[in-house]
């Protein structure tokens, strides 16, 4: 689901058929019999010959059901990405009586179809085709009502007609027909849409929804996945549509994971609780509801209105000013045909058991072995912390409160500080990510200053731009390097130089297109970067979303090359050299003695890179998340790393606490932070 640029306005004019407004035309249905292997496709037939060819694509999101003899449902399913549907591996057979059949039915498409001729459209037409040993066929008597079977003991070879004057199915609606109050004006909706699968795991209520919970408010599903840096950026204008709705919108984030480990319930808890969601979250990690909606991009906003008829979607930027006007219009549409329904509706936030840590997902950690000292990214607590080697706190930059705020060390405030990079014994630069900016600390006077950005995200255009007046877009990274600050500005794809004698703001590479592409310097492409190191003579960039890691250049004529990993679509947990290797969202990098050590942060896992070779091996971790130290270590989506000496320090973000690897004998330490000050606890909020 790669994110895609679009320029659609979710209004009236963009409401649109989920599934591309062809009706279907199908074959006679038969009955199964129980215990039989049911699977098969949905695909569009487009030469009609009810076989499938290469160039016939697969009709996500069909709920595909299997009923009794009583009519009881007894499993379901949906199509997935390719049309495929697999009911066998889900039937209750303690349900089923002995050689008692029953029937299969679809549904997801009434009135979002725009009935056709014999159900055709343009020439195409959608037919159900199994497939397996089953060799069982299912269908419709015409484009909008349902086939409805009499139980039979026929078996598989019979061929059931369909009862006269069927109704259409209902099993899947959360209201029937008759108890669904009629709407009218521009938001009285294409159609009903099916409920939500069962099973799926729910977080921040206290049980699973329904439509039926939700009937009277207008309803935002926002499709997302919680790497990827446009869904990061809607939470905050979704926060706030929902405090200034909280009476008549009810939001509802659905997780469909790209990566494996983003599909875990435990880790969307943690990422829920590190971007402060507050409305209900599914994890639908089979994609199931994401078929059902047609949503293949992330993020997708769908609305529904307050009767449960879907309004329409939109893929890419959410532009929310715009979708504030509309949730307004369609408030003020129901209120005024008394449909709406203003009584809260309780969303329980739920939070993992706290970790023993003063810190709070920490993203990065720079060690000044010069100095004795370790600066510590503490982003959920909006704060920098500084202790000595040994862990020892000597002072803390921000008073913990999140804000744009400039001033001393109590006073300065921050909003999840993602990476920080020293560029001398006095000077500390701090990519503040959720403020859009980057922030100067002066260690000797102990105050923070804003030399770039300006607090509102931007997606800056022009090649240069002076710093302190151009907004940024989620730096993520800083790396201070010859007299510049490099940020990798995940929010546009490129990097960036930050030049504070002239105090201006430079593209050093990269196009704003949304791909892993080398090339010279400002024709390469990439696919969210996020940290940096360096050795000196170029630039390493981690690309996350291509699970990459790049080298770039130094020299202005320089060249981007992809050191390891092949782009959005590749991931995995691989050693190897080059293109063989796979990496799964890397957020760390260091340069030591040759080699860059990288945080393989959704495998658990820390790998040495050799950019000389390409090859990519295994250094510490295995894929099961924890927090264990000595000589078998575990990690939790380990992120920022800082090299010296005979010392690796790891920040591992979900774990709350910095590690130590020796290097020579692999053995790894917990950082135990001691605060005879007291200066943790001050300030922070509650």
């Amino acid at each position: 689901m790669p994110y895609r640029r679009t320029s659609k306005l979710l209004t009236l004019a963009c409401v649109v058929a989920l599934l591309c407004g062809c009706s279907p035309a199908l074959p006679a249905p038969k009955l199964v019999p129980a215990g039989a292997s049911i699977s098969g496709f949905v695909f569009r037939d487009l030469n009609a010959d009810g076989v499938r060819d290469a160039r016939e694509q697969g009709e996500p999101g069909i709920t595909v059901s299997a009923y009794d003899a009583e009519n009881r449902q007894v499993a379901t399913a949906v199509t997935d990405y390719d049309g495929k549907y697999v009911l066998n591996a889900e039937l209750d057979r303690t349900r089923i009586a002995p050689r008692q059949d029953y029937r299969v039915e679809f549904s997801g498409w009434p009135g979002l179809l725009a009935p056709g001729a014999r159900g055709k459209d343009s020439g195409g037409e959608t037919q159900f085709v199994s497939g397996g040993a089953s060799n069982v066929s299912f269908g419709l008597s015409n484009s909008d009502q349902y086939v409805k079977l009499k139980p039979t003991t026929e078996g598989a070879s019979g061929r059931p007609k369909a009862e006269p004057g069927a109704t259409p199915l209902e099993a899947t609606s959360a209201v029937s027909p008759t108890a669904t109050p009629e709407a009218t004006g521009p938001y009285a909706g294409k159609g009903p849409v099916p409920d939500f699968p069962r099973g799926l795991d729910w977080l921040n209520t206290s049980r699973p929804l329904t439509l039926a919970d939700l009937r009277g408010k207008v309803v935002l599903l926002e499709f997302w996945t919680y790497g990827c840096i446009r869904s990061i950026e809607t939470m905050p204008h979704l926060e706030r549509l929902a405090q200034k709705y909280a009476r008549e919108l009810v939001i509802i984030g659905v997780h469909s994971a790209k990566f494996p480990h983003e599909a875990q319930t435990e880790n969307i808890h943690r990422i829920v609780e590190r971007y402060g969601i507050t409305f209900p979250v599914i994890n639908d990690a089979g994609h199931s509801v994401a078929h059902l909606y047609g949503a293949n991009i992330w993020p997708t906003i769908v609305m529904l209105n307050p009767i449960g008829q879907y309004l329409g979607k939109r893929s890419g930027d959410i532009a929310p000013a715009q979708l504030d006007l509309l949730i307004g219009d369609i408030v003020k549409s129901f209120d005024q045909q008394g449909l709406l329904n203003r009584m809260p509706l309780q969303a329980i936030a739920q939070r993992p058991a706290e970790p023993d840590s003063p810190l709070r997902f920490p993203s990065d950690v720079v060690a000044d072995e010069a100095g004795g000292r370790l600066f510590i990214a503490d982003t959920n607590h909006n704060r920098i912390v500084i202790s000595d080697l040994s862990g020892k706190v000597l002072d803390v930059i921000g008073n913990g409160q999140a804000g744009l705020r400039n001033g001393g060390y109590e006073t300065a405030s921050f909003r999840d500080p993602q990476g920080i990079t020293l560029a001398d014994a006095h000077t500390l630069y701090v990519a503040d990510t959720g403020n859009h900016a980057l922030r100067r600390v002066n260690l000797a006077t102990r105050t923070v200053e804003t030399v770039a950005g300006t607090g509102e995200q931007v997606t800056l255009t022009a090649r240069n731009a002076p710093a302190r007046t151009t907004g940024l877009n989620y730096p993520w990274d800083a790396l201070y390097v010859g007299g510049k600050v490099y940020l990798a500005m995940a929010g546009q794809h490129q990097v960036w130089a930050y030049d504070p004698q002239t105090e201006q703001l430079t593209v050093f590479a990269g196009t704003q297109r949304e791909e892993l592409t080398d090339a010279p310097l400002l024709q390469a492409g990439f696919d969210q970067p996020s940290v940096l190191a360096t050795d000196g003579q170029a630039l390493y960039v981690v690309d996350a979303e291509a699970s990459a890691v790049r080298q770039a250049d130094l020299s202005p004529a320089g060249l981007v090359r992809t050191i390891v990993g092949r782009g959005f679509y590749e991931w995995g947990d691989t050693d190897g050299i080059g293109k063989d290797v796979r990496l799964q969202h890397p957020l760390g990098i260091a340069y030591k003695d040759g080699l860059l050590y990288v945080a393989d942060t959704y495998n658990n896992k820390l790998k040495t890179i050799n950019p000389q070779t390409n090859e990519a091996r295994t250094f510490l971790g295995a894929s099961t998340a924890g927090w264990r130290d000595g000589p078998e270590p575990l990690f939790a989506e380990p992120s920022g790393l800082s090299a010296t000496g005979d010392k690796l320090y790891i920040a591992d973000t979900n774990s709350h606490v910095i590690r130590i690897v020796d290097v020579q004998t692999k053995v790894v330490s917990t950082l135990v932070l001691a605060d005879p000050q007291g200066l943790l606890a001050r300030h922070l909020a509650p």
